[in-house]
């Protein structure tokens, strides 16, 4: 056997032990979420979904069959996580008729995100409804708060950046309009790469931003490498009474780039 067909072979392995590990998480989720008392289905995959700015949900409506012969009540309801939202269905469900639960999966980063709901019924019997969906943000770097309001007190405005490549991303690339100046901190790493999600790097910049004296409103607008430009309202119309700056205290640009945490992922920012 030649080398070339002993490396064939080892990836032919590979393939197949991918395809057995796959038709084994899809036999147990099935299992996971079947029930006895109801048939229909009970997952949902809504596939690759694009991730935009502000509120991006999945909307799907599970729809169920009591296939008893009793009347069956629902006794408790829950989200598996704070990322599912649903609606509550009617009480009871008659033999032969429809339970219909819509369920809503939000959406804020790229990657795999998974959540659903349980519904519990007076039969000892319970249902658990899976959603699923792949996010991809169309825009890489988010700001937040979204506008940047300096009349608020307590604002810690920052921005994150799904970062795909190896190495540290480069500096960002700010600007402002309206005499608003502004300065954005070294990146730090926010949340590292999950192979597991297809999740990104995450990497995050808090921002110290100094209005003029003048009230009124501007744009503020980043870009880091390759990655497209995105822009938010910045508005200090009326300043706080301790005035400005706004924001983290500034640090030097050339800080140490091991100053870096590795915390698990929070909620990015739709950017």
């Amino acid at each position: 056997m030649t080398e070339f067909e002993g490396s064939s072979r080892r990836v032919a392995n590979r393939v197949l032990i991918a395809l057995c590990l796959l038709a084994l998480a899809g036999g147990l989720v099935y299992w996971l979420t079947r029930s006895d008392s109801f048939e229909g289905e009970t997952v949902f995959d809504a596939g690759l979904v694009e991730v935009h700015a502000g509120e991006n949900k999945v909307h799907h409506e599970f729809v169920l069959k009591n296939i008893t012969d009793q009347p069956l009540s629902i006794i408790a309801a829950q989200a598996t996580c704070g990322c599912t939202e649903y609606l509550q269905p009617d009480d009871i469900v008659f033999p032969g008729e429809n339970l219909v639960v819509p369920v809503s999966l939000a959406l804020e980063t790229s990657g795999r995100k998974k959540g659903g709901v349980v519904l519990r019924f007076d039969d000892d019997s319970s249902v658990n409804l899976v959603m699923m969906a792949d996010g991809l943000r169309v825009q890489p770097i988010g700001i937040a708060p979204r506008p940047i309001d300096l009349t608020k007190r307590g604002i810690r405005p920052y921005m994150d950046l799904e970062w795909r490549k190896q190495g540290r991303p480069p500096n960002a690339t700010v600007t402002t309009t309206n005499g608003l100046e502004v300065k954005a901190q070294p990146w730090i790493l926010h949340a590292k790469e999950n192979s597991s999600t297809g999740r990104p790097a995450i990497w995050r910049s808090k921002l110290h931003l100094t209005p003029p004296d003048t009230p009124g409103t501007g744009t503020l607008t980043v870009q880091a490498g390759d990655t497209p430009a995105t822009s938010v309202e910045v508005i200090w119309t009326e300043l706080p009474s301790s005035g400005p700056p706004v924001g983290p205290t500034p640090v030097d640009s050339a800080a140490s780039p091991s100053a870096t945490e590795a915390s698990a992922p929070a909620e990015a920012p739709a950017g």
